[in-house]
């Protein structure tokens, strides 16, 4: 909501209804219009220009072996000037994966975001590890953040 609330055109992707109904939820009582759409990111196809991507734990749905294609597809359907701000949990041998890891999301490799990105200006990246309770269990989670500018 942060950006619809600020007056930009949003459009929310989750493969999960009930994602998307919190978010139609919080649009209304926040008095924002957003746009949602079911979808797959694995197969998500952005039909439009945009110029930011905004992700907070989606990527990490992307099966390794469509990444490349994936981050691809989302560079060349942003403008010039554009923005990708990422989040991605990364494998770290001293942080076991949390005890509510779901089969479907994917460790990224240390670097390997970055990797995606080589010919964008990094305007931000954090590596860091971090305490969380998610799940109602105590453990850890190594992640990478970055902010891209398309250039």
């Amino acid at each position: 909501m942060f950006f619809a609330e600020r007056g930009l055109d949003v459009l929310a992707v989750d493969v999960a209804p009930n994602g998307l109904e919190k978010a139609d939820r919080l649009a209304r009582e926040r008095g924002v219009d957003i746009r949602t759409e079911r979808a797959d990111v694995n197969a998500f196809e952005l039909d439009e220009r945009v110029d930011l991507v905004y992700s907070i734990g989606t990527i990490q749905y992307l099966e390794p072996a469509n990444r490349e294609e994936r981050f691809e597809h989302l560079r060349a359907q942003t403008a010039p000037g554009g923005v990708h701000a990422l989040f991605a949990f990364v494998d770290h041998p001293e942080v076991p994966p949390a005890p509510d890891w779901g089969e479907n999301e994917h460790f990224y490799e240390p670097g390997e975001l970055r990797g995606y990105y080589a010919d964008w200006n990094a305007l931000y990246s954090r590596k860091f590890v971090f305490d969380d309770e998610s799940g109602g269990e105590p453990h850890r989670h190594a992640a990478e953040e970055y902010v891209f500018e398309r250039p």
